[in-house]
């Protein structure tokens, strides 16, 4: 393999380090958020409560919620390449798809669009600590390139791991869920109760 085409892959790589860790990022502070709001919501009358508890797990096992916590089980760093697949996967993660902006009557160069990826980045920047002056890649040699290249391929299925753990988490409460429907009111709130108390204080995701 060139040095080009070792280059080629590190910038896959290293789009797909930053796409999963910003997305478990998302995931842990999504959970984090579920137990804060089970814990205030002791404060509430039960009827009001059993209504909170739904809400909880509604809002963490949605459709949208699922597909995108999925994709983080997945490895795609060769779906696209360098920065182009990075913007490419900041605007799938930020909820925009292709041609959207366009069909709403929105500027695609600015506005709405604009800010969520601007948003998109800066958060990158927050918790990988990727800046603009990074060293380049190509001043490298080869076989220096291609360890950077092995570790980055470590470090996407660690995080695929963590991927697919919380997607199994989120996939067994909401099946749960589904199936307390069919409970008598005061069984299934302790149902509710309980099934988020499975879901949290997870260190490993």
């Amino acid at each position: 393999m060139s040095k080009d085409d070792l280059v080629h892959e590190n910038d896959r790589l290293a789009a797909e380090v930053t796409r999963l860790t910003v997305g478990l990022e998302e995931v842990k502070e999504m959970f984090q958020n579920m137990e804060k709001t089970f814990v205030e919501s002791k404060a509430t009358f039960s009827l009001g409560r059993y209504g909170a508890l739904k809400d909880m797990i509604k809002k963490v096992t949605s459709e949208e919620v699922l597909k995108k916590v999925h994709s983080l089980s997945e490895n795609q760093a060769t779906e696209k390449k360098g920065m182009s697949g990075l913007v490419h996967k900041a605007k799938q993660f930020s909820g925009e798809e292709g041609g959207a902006a366009t069909a709403k009557g929105e500027n695609p160069s600015g506005g709405k669009s604009k800010g969520k990826l601007s948003g998109f980045f800066k958060k990158i920047k927050d918790v990988t600590g990727f800046s603009d002056d990074a060293p380049d890649i190509r001043c490298l040699d080869k076989e220096d390139i291609r360890k950077d290249n092995d570790r980055k391929r470590r470090e996407i299925q660690r995080m695929n791991t963590r991927g697919l753990r919380a997607y199994n988490k989120l996939e067994k409460l909401n099946k749960r869920y589904q199936a307390s429907k069919a409970m008598p009111p005061p069984t299934r709130y302790q149902e509710l109760k309980d099934m988020i108390k499975d879901n949290i204080g997870d260190d490993k995701i």
